[in-house]
């Protein structure tokens, strides 16, 4: 049995067990091809659980509260939190405007390159939790199911079954009764370009990053400069 079905099996007999021994989840580097990156990202995890476990040892007083999604939102966005107020509805049109999907993955393809983060959509500039009901209306109905399906697509289409499955958790939280898309989307373990269509030309790749409270695109050198230091 090969070390990718070996690993499977186990996960679908103990779910539990791979986190509990701090193994890779991500299917992709249980290819033998990625045996490597498997190592080094178990590395990670492991220095990452000592070092949790050794400040929970030093650690003097105990947080008094969990953060709330309430509490990220009153502080704004930043370099591990974004906000946007509609999926695909344009809000100064009056009309469903497909450029604003391409910005939403390419903020996902953002976070994935840079260390993760977490993509609000219902949520404006200033952190007014205004809802969905103009993007489910744009969809014809079905509300979060049918939102997220269509977003679920969308990010399969653009990065893969592999990278929706195991990179991206989408959920639909309140907030005074209002309810928006929460995308938590996790570091990638390669880079994440995003195929963009060109006017008058085949689509090309492109790189983004997280910086501050946002999401350049890199020119090839400065994409190249990145990868060799995220990634390698």
């Amino acid at each position: 049995m090969s070390a990718k079905n070996y690993l499977a099996d186990v996960q679908g007999r103990f779910p539990k067990a791979l986190k509990l021994q701090l193994i890779p989840e991500d299917h992709e580097l249980w290819e033998i091809e990625n045996y490597e990156l498997f190592l080094k990202t178990r590395r990670k995890m492991l220095a990452d659980s000592l070092n949790d476990w050794l400040e929970g040892i030093v650690e003097t007083s105990a947080m008094d509260g969990k953060v709330t999604l309430e509490d990220l939102i009153a502080e704004g966005e930043n370099e591990d939190l974004e906000f946007k107020e509609t999926f695909r509805w344009d809000v100064r049109q009056g009309t469903v405007n497909k450029d604003l999907e391409n910005v939403i993955l390419k903020t996902i393809a953002a976070f994935a390159n840079a260390h993760g983060g977490r993509l609000l959509i219902g949520v404006t500039d200033d952190g007014d939790v205004v809802g969905l009901e103009r993007d489910y209306k744009s969809l014809g109905g079905g509300g979060k199911d049918k939102f997220e399906l269509h977003l679920t697509n969308l990010v399969q289409k653009s990065f893969g079954q592999s990278f929706a499955a195991t990179k991206v958790a989408v959920t639909f939280p309140e907030v005074s009764g209002i309810e928006f898309c929460s995308i938590e989307i996790k570091a990638a373990n390669k880079p994440t370009f995003l195929q963009v269509a060109m006017k008058g030309g085949p689509a090309q790749e492109r790189f983004y990053v997280r910086s501050g409270n946002s999401s350049p695109e890199l020119s090839l050198s400065e994409a190249q400069a990145y990868i060799d230091e995220r990634f390698v």
